[in-house]
């Protein structure tokens, strides 16, 4: 998903620079938490657009359906942020949804070291959020057919990507069925937070080819997810040479602080064992 905030702009141009920098804030760590609690990973905030991923979660079931549902939580949320802060101008929200196969990455650099994904998937993602207009929401083909039994949707004119390839069908979002809406009776939970760092990564790296790396690291990753998931919590995004998990949103569990403690147990027995597998 590519969610792109429009408006900012001209509310710098009538706002003292902190004022515009608290409402930005504000904003994205509102429109975040409607992602998280849908199951999905923030990727990367490119300038006033959000990049965001659905389907690393195993704990969600149905990511397509989730990320469209976050995506129209995302719209109304927006309005609604506008009607409870009295900006000069209102801001809105145009998105992109595709689903298909991507390419999970950590990309490194001098200084830091980024969970990715990318692919012709997350592309058309982008040229979806791209060709759509302020407030509307625009899907990919494989996005309309898993969703189209719970959402209604206008068809578009194909979308033409590269010369010689076939024109990509569109479509519109134009309606959801109210009994299938999330009803949060809050924007603030409790939550229980770990942040795992996997020591040594980075030295692996120099015995494995480039491609043997990435399923290496791949698998070492889905091994100590699955301790996190089976104690009741959510993978919430890959940093670099380390995870950070949440325990008790999107979904309630007993005792989470004593859950996450477990799987922190759990993540460095597991990792132990990998280590060993793997010689």
């Amino acid at each position: 998903m590519f969610a792109d905030l429009s408006g900012f702009t001209a509310i710098s141009e009538k706002l003292d620079p902190e004022e515009v920098t608290g409402f930005i804030n504000a904003c994205f760590e509102k429109l975040e938490s409607i992602i998280l609690v849908h199951g999905g990973i923030v990727d990367a905030y490119l300038g006033d657009c959000i990049k965001a991923v659905f389907g690393f979660t195993p704990a969600v079931e149905d990511p397509t359906l989730h990320a469209v549902k976050a995506a129209v939580e995302i719209r109304a949320a927006l309005a609604e942020f506008n009607r409870d802060n009295s900006l000069p101008s209102p801001l809105d929200v145009h998105v992109g949804i595709n689903t298909g196969v991507v390419i999970p990455v950590v990309m490194s650099g001098a200084a830091t070291h980024d969970f990715s994904v990318m692919g012709d998937a997350v592309r058309l993602a982008a040229r979806l959020e791209d060709a759509s207009d302020k407030g509307q929401i625009y899907v990919g083909p494989e996005t309309y057919e898993h969703t189209k039994g719970e959402f209604e949707y206008r068809a578009l004119p194909p979308l033409v990507l590269e010369a010689n390839r076939a024109p990509v069908p569109v479509y519109e979002l134009v309606a959801a069925a109210p009994q299938h809406r999330i009803t949060r009776t809050s924007e603030r939970r409790q939550a229980t937070v770990v942040f795992a760092d996997i020591i040594g990564v980075e030295d692996a790296s120099e015995h494995f080819e480039s491609e043997a790396f990435a399923r290496f690291t791949q698998e070492c990753f889905e091994t100590l997810g699955a301790a996190v998931t089976e104690h009741g919590g959510l993978v919430d995004k890959y940093m670099g040479d380390g995870m950070m998990a949440v325990f008790g949103v999107p979904n309630a569990i007993e005792n989470a602080p004593r859950q996450a403690v477990n799987a922190a147990i759990e993540i460095r027995q597991r990792l132990g064992r990998f280590v060993v597998e793997r010689g």
